[in-house]
């Protein structure tokens, strides 16, 4: 039995995590603003 393929590095967190959240929020209000509509 050959072990499982190690997976890929993970990014830069510190790096990314104010892009994440920037982009959370966005689609997040994004989503209550269809909401609202509909």
């Amino acid at each position: 039995m050959t072990p499982p393929p190690t997976p890929a590095p993970l990014p830069p967190w510190e790096e990314t995590l104010d892009e994440i959240k920037a982009w959370d929020r966005h689609w997040f209000d994004r989503d209550y603003d269809n909401d609202d509509e509909e």
